[in-house]
C-alpha cells in the first residue's frame, strides 16, 4: 500500500470541508494528531482510517490509493464530508477518549476490584462483585461478574457485564450492560484518588435491575482495589450476597454502603 500518499489524499479531502477543525470535531479525531497525519509525521491506525473513511464516504482501501488515482476517484465521486456520519459512534468516541484522555493518571486504575453495595430493602445483606478495568485498543473497558443468590428466580447463577470507562469532571464513570439478555444496565460514578494506587473508590450506582420488574435503583457503592492481577477462582468464590456481618468486610465498607440520607437534605451522596 502506498501509505506515503495518505497525507496528500487527506489534504485533498479536507479541501471539501469548511476547515480542518471541522473535520476533527465532527469525526472525533484529535486536532494535533490529525495535523501529524497531514504532514506525514505519523500514520493513522486502521481504526482511525475506518473513522475517516466513514466520515468522507470512502471505502477503507481507497485512502491508500496513489495521488493520481485518488484524484480521479474524487472527480467521479465527489466528497460529501459527514454524509455517512454515525451520530451514535461519534457520541461514543467523544465519550470514551484514549486512556490518556479525560481521566487523570488513568493507568493507575487498571486492575481488579471488589465492588460493594447494599439494598435499601435488605441492609442486613451486602453484595460483593468482581470488576476488572483494563485497556483495550487505547481505551478503558470494564468487565464485571455478579454471583446471584438462589432466590433470584429466572436468572442464571452468574451475570456478566461489559462496559466502557470514561471521565467526567475528574470523576470515573463506568457504564455497563448485561449483553446476553440486554435488560440490565448500570452507571457507576466514582471519586478519583490523588494517591499512586487506589485503595478504595467511593461513589454512586444507578441502574436497571435484571429481574422481571426491571426496577430503577440508586445505591451508594465502594470499590476495593485488589491489584493488577488476582486469583480469579478465589475472588469469584468470595462474591455474592453476604451477611453484612461477614468476616473480612470492614466497618468502612459498611459505612460507605449504607443508604440512609445522612443529612437533612435527603440527597443520596457518596459517603467517605
Amino acid at each position: 500500500m502506498p501509505v506515503e500518499d495518505i497525507p496528500q489524499n487527506l489534504r485533498l479531502l479536507c479541501s471539501y470541508a469548511r476547515s480542518v477543525s471541522e473535520v476533527c470535531r465532527r469525526s472525533g479525531i484529535n486536532r494535533q494528531q490529525f495535523n501529524r497525519y497531514l504532514t506525514g509525521e505519523s500514520r493513522p491506525s486502521l481504526k482511525t482510517v475506518r473513522r475517516l473513511c466513514d466520515f468522507f464516504g470512502l471505502d477503507d482501501h481507497e485512502l491508500f490509493l496513489g495521488q493520481g488515482e485518488f484524484r480521479q476517484l474524487i472527480k467521479v465521486r465527489p466528497v460529501r464530508p459527514g454524509a455517512n456520519r454515525d451520530p451514535t459512534r461519534e457520541f461514543l468516541d467523544a465519550l470514551q477518549p484514549r486512556v490518556d484522555g479525560h481521566i487523570r493518571d488513568a493507568y493507575k486504575y487498571l486492575g481488579f476490584y471488589f465492588s460493594y453495595f447494599r439494598s435499601s430493602r435488605h441492609p442486613e445483606f451486602i453484595y460483593r462483585n468482581l470488576v476488572q478495568i483494563r485497556e483495550d485498543d487505547g481505551a478503558l473497558v470494564s468487565k464485571q461478574v455478579n454471583r446471584l443468590s438462589g432466590d433470584n428466580v429466572g436468572l442464571p447463577r452468574w451475570l456478566r457485564f461489559t462496559g466502557i470507562v470514561y471521565g467526567a469532571g475528574d470523576r470515573i464513570v463506568v457504564t455497563e450492560r448485561e449483553p446476553r439478555a440486554g435488560n440490565s444496565i448500570w452507571h457507576t460514578v466514582l471519586f478519583t484518588t490523588d494517591y499512586d494506587r487506589p485503595s478504595h473508590l467511593v461513589g454512586l450506582l444507578l441502574g436497571v435491575t435484571p429481574e422481571v420488574a426491571h426496577q430503577i435503583i440508586c445505591y451508594r457503592t465502594i470499590w476495593e482495589y485488589l491489584g493488577p492481577s488476582v486469583q480469579l477462582k478465589e475472588c469469584l468464590r468470595r462474591c455474592g450476597r453476604l451477611p453484612a456481618t461477614e468476616p473480612g468486610i470492614s466497618s468502612y465498607v459498611l459505612h460507605c454502603t449504607s443508604n440512609d440520607a445522612g443529612d437533612a437534605s435527603g440527597i443520596l451522596q457518596p459517603r467517605f
